[in-house]
């Protein structure tokens, strides 16, 4: 019992002392091996690209490819970095430098019986560039020979490599010796028509745009996009730039759609060692527009920008807000060739409101300008006034300028007495009340002005003898006035 529990603490013991020793983790990338499927004739050579590459953009290592094939179809006659292990295999073995994603190789194999074989991968191993393990998946190439006549039976078939074009004044024959790897981000395999025979191609996924495999008198081969609306040439060079995960562009020759602003003047520009028209900014330097082809299948203009070496799509302001208003007056000429009596009614009842609303504004303008003359006529506001304001003149008393005497004085116009008997005693008491408050006020500086003479002036003024004043008058049934003289 005892010895069962001795054993049981030490395999707890050694369970623990486990579960302490840290965990050493191991990576492992992502990549591809791809082959080109060529197709040609019995008796001639044939060349098979190879490409390993890793996905994500990481730097490619070592790389060590150990491949099969049928050596009673196929004879091995050269490649880049493979040797002959025996027949029927052979090592490919590359090196990265840190700089690319991938490694390619060719390998020219002489055709020896009609049909297709398939060369394989045995083994392989790879590395990225940090030494971690490079995971692939694994492809094939095959290799499809037809007879040596060059003969070929049935209906429809495609158009064997060598039609011949020209490019640029050079020489090119369409092929279809091309890997999976060559062919541009975002196309696929496809065919077209071409010269009314059906040529191998790829094709955009997103739009309509093909591209050819062109291989020159030098056996080096390349893609061009096909533009079969094309006046003087038909190829152009494709020249892809991947700006981001989600977009990448491929330039076009000027189809004659483009339209710049003034500041813009036609320039060229080399990418991957192929011309392409661009328009520099002569206001701003660094500064080019490049036509292209995006991933969505658009083609519109991109801003280049030479100094931070970065791509943007173009937008012109003016150009938008010119497009716009044009628009607008576009629309609106369309309506009235379309709907030009429903216009001119719209056009009749717009004007009619307006009409209305003016001749309302000025009966209410007319009512309130009477409305101000007898207001003004009622308190005898002089409305000439220069200074712009309305003059109580007349429509109050003035005072006498003398101040010698104690007996008040008439402080009311003749005008006022011609009028006041046509005034009832109730009116006349408010008028009264009315003529104090605006006197006091308009009179105020005058008065602290007197009660600070020291007594020398003769007059005093009494706002008391002024009630009484008026107070007498009320009090009168006769309304007569008495008129002092003060000569």
């Amino acid at each position: 019992m005892k010895v069962l529990k001795r054993l049981s603490a030490v395999l707890l013991t050694l369970c623990l002392m486990l579960s302490l020793v840290p965990a050493i983790d191991t990576y492992a990338a992502d990549g591809s091996i791809v082959f080109s499927d060529p197709e040609t004739k019995v008796g001639e050579n044939v060349e098979v690209k190879g490409v390993i590459r890793t996905t994500g953009g990481a730097a490619i290592g070592d790389a060590d490819i150990t491949m099969n094939y049928d050596s009673s179809a196929l004879e091995f006659v050269s490649g880049d970095n493979v040797r002959t292990e025996r027949a029927g295999e052979i090592v490919y073995s590359g090196k990265g430098t840190g700089e690319e994603t991938e490694l390619s190789f060719m390998m020219t194999f002489k055709v020896l019986k009609e049909g297709q074989s398939q060369i394989t991968i045995a083994d392989y191993t790879a590395y990225l560039y940090s030494d971690e393990t490079l995971t692939c998946q694994e492809g094939t190439s095959t290799v499809t020979a037809k007879p040596g006549d060059g003969t070929a039976s049935g209906e429809n078939q495609t158009a064997a490599a060598g039609s011949a074009v020209t490019v640029n004044g050079a020489q090119y024959t369409i092929s279809g010796n091309f890997s999976d790897s060559d062919i541009p981000t975002g196309f696929s395999k496809a065919e077209m028509t071409y010269e009314n025979s059906t040529v191998p191609a790829v094709k955009q996924d997103t739009s309509e745009q093909y591209a050819v495999y062109l291989v020159d008198q030098e056996n080096k081969g390349k893609f061009f996009l096909y533009d079969p609306e094309g006046k003087d040439e038909k190829f152009y060079p494709l020249a892809q730039v991947i700006v981001s995960e989600r977009t990448n562009l491929i330039f076009l020759q000027n189809d004659g759609s483009v339209k710049l602003p003034e500041q813009y003047e036609e320039t060229t520009m080399k990418i991957d060692d192929m011309t392409f028209p661009a328009w520099q900014n002569t206001k701003e330097d660094g500064i080019f527009l490049l036509y292209a082809l995006n991933n969505n299948g658009q083609k519109a203009l991109y801003q280049y920008d030479n100094n931070e070496d970065t791509y943007q799509r173009f937008t012109d302001t003016a150009s938008q807000a010119a497009v716009k208003q044009e628009t607008k007056v576009g629309k609106l000429e369309t309506l009235m060739r379309n709907y030009p009596i429903q216009v001119m009614i719209s056009v009749a009842i717009a004007f009619f409101v307006l009409l209305v609303i003016i001749i309302i504004l000025a009966v209410k303008l007319r009512h309130r300008n009477l409305e101000l003359d007898e207001l003004y006529d009622e308190y005898h506001i002089d409305e000439d006034d220069d200074s712009g304001e309305k003059s109580l003149d007349g429509a109050y008393p003035e005072e006498e300028e003398d101040y010698g005497e104690d007996e008040p004085t008439d402080v009311f116009s003749d005008e006022y007495d011609d009028d006041f008997d046509e005034y009832d005693l109730e009116d006349q008491a408010a008028y009264a009340d009315e003529s104090d408050d605006i006197l006091k006020s308009k009179y105020e500086d005058e008065y602290e002005e007197y009660e600070d003479l020291d007594g020398d002036s003769d007059y005093e003024y009494d706002s008391d003898d002024y009630h009484d004043y008026h107070k007498s008058k009320k009090d009168s049934e006769n309304f007569n006035v008495d008129f002092i003289d003060l000569d």
